[in-house]
């Protein structure tokens, strides 16, 4: 239960028990004043845009993203069960009336199935690109997604250099 394995596993999905819980509550108290702070200053989204947040949590992010455009489609990927739970519920209006998306796949599957070639304006991807394996695999995913001029923003913390290096995959930033 305390191994650094495990507790990168959680933060990597957490589940819906006791620890998940507690990593829920840790990541959203964290990312709240950044997801927003890297959606103002570094994606400008606009009307009219597609977006996709990659693993959007508690989705501290979404809102600015949907308040800044609106953007003709919003995706959010979050393989995070618990979280795609908290989501439905945060967004169910935005879900609802067909403004935001939610799937659970991994990215680049959902990306390669439903995206068309040069199809996304922006992509956010804050403290997931760890995770991401083989990197490579998801960087060409969204190369080929993004169109010309759209761009990608990694959000990245320190923190997760004392996690489980088989678990934290993609370091060396």
């Amino acid at each position: 239960f305390f191994s650094k394995t495990y507790r990168s596993e959680t933060m990597r999905a957490p589940g819906n028990g006791l620890s998940g819980l507690i990593a829920r509550k840790i990541m959203s108290n964290i990312n709240i004043n950044t997801s927003s702070h890297i959606v103002n200053t570094f994606l400008d989204v606009k009307p009219g845009q597609t977006v996709i947040e990659i693993g959007p949590g508690s989705g501290h992010a979404l809102r600015p993203i949907l308040n800044a455009g609106p953007p003709t489609r919003t995706i959010g990927i979050e393989i995070s069960q618990s979280f795609r739970k908290e989501l439905f519920s945060v967004f169910a209006k935005e879900i609802k009336n067909g403004i935001l998306e939610i799937s659970g796949e991994d990215a680049s599957s959902f990306m390669h199935r439903t995206l068309e070639t040069e199809s996304v304006d922006r992509i956010l991807a804050s403290n997931v690109i760890y995770f991401l394996n083989p990197l490579q695999k998801y960087l060409d995913e969204f190369y080929r997604v993004l169109k010309p001029g759209g761009y990608i923003v990694f959000g990245v913390k320190d923190l997760v250099k004392n996690g489980d290096p088989s678990v934290f995959v993609n370091l060396n930033w």
